[in-house]
């Protein structure tokens, strides 16, 4: 056998490892759909959720309460938003953390 042949058959025999034969590359695909997402989802929520806090903590709870009221009055889209820019218990938690770390840190 020629050279280039023995490169080539030595390429699709470690491309074809693993297991039992079956190639990297379905090995790969086959897993990626198990949790990937999970990561890139939680981020996403987390940020929304900093994000809410942020603006609870910079506005205050009486005039975060009043824009989300005004939101809930519009389309669906808004309304929509408005239940997701909702001010919920850990929202409200991280808010009051934020202002103290923002107060302390002012003086």
């Amino acid at each position: 056998m020629d050279l280039q042949r023995e490169e080539f058959y030595g390429r699709v025999s470690r491309i074809e490892g693993g297991r039992g034969g079956e190639p990297a590359a379905r090995r790969r695909k086959a897993g990626a759909a198990t949790g990937r997402w999970i990561a890139p989802v939680g981020m996403v929520l987390a940020a929304i959720l900093a994000m809410k806090a942020v603006v609870h903590a910079n506005v205050g709870p009486e005039s975060y309460d009043h824009k989300i009221s005004l939101l809930a009055e519009g389309d669906a889209v808004d309304r929509l938003g408005a239940w997701v820019l909702a001010a919920d218990p850990l929202t409200v938690k991280l808010s009051d953390v934020t202002r103290a770390l923002a107060h302390e840190f002012a003086n």
